[in-house]
């Protein structure tokens, strides 16, 4: 028995293809399909909308987030602690408690958030290829939207 060549069993696979949507479209007018049609435009539109507001809403945690860790690195918050807070005192800025720094780390909302870290990703390679925040390298490349609400951190 021949072994058929790659071609004919491509163009036999597309021919297959072809025919089942033939199947399922034969019984469609052109009007169901023009109505089918708009409705999936209409859908991915819509889907594109929510897209953006999801990342204004996920830049705005990101700012708001920035603006309670600037603010509580004086007399401290949540995520750092408050043991600066008794040691503040009403002298110059220089005799008070140490100054708490943040980092990416401590972000807990934005970080948790699977569409912001990819959309961060993206940013950071457009603007500065090669220098991808450290951080932002412990989660999957090839994680797509999926139903965990938490991105995984990269097993080594």
């Amino acid at each position: 028995m021949e072994s058929q060549s790659p071609w004919l069993l491509l163009n036999w696979r597309q021919v297959f293809r072809e025919k089942k949507y033939q199947i399922i479209f034969k019984g469609m007018s052109q009007q169901d399909y023009d109505r089918l049609k708009k409705k999936l435009k209409d859908a991915l539109n819509r889907k594109k909308e929510i897209d953006r507001q999801v990342t204004r809403l996920e830049e705005d945690i990101f700012n708001k987030e920035t603006a309670y860790l600037s603010e509580g690195a004086q007399h401290g918050n949540i995520i750092k602690g408050f043991e600066n807070f008794t040691k503040t005192t009403t002298s110059t800025s220089s005799s008070r408690g140490k100054k708490i720094q943040f980092t990416d780390e401590d972000r807990i909302f934005s970080l948790s958030s699977a569409t912001y870290v990819r959309h961060l990703k993206k940013i950071n390679s457009g603007q500065m290829q090669g220098t991808l925040n450290p951080l932002l390298a412990q989660y999957d490349d090839d994680d797509e939207e999926s139903e965990e609400l938490t991105p995984r951190k990269r097993r080594t």
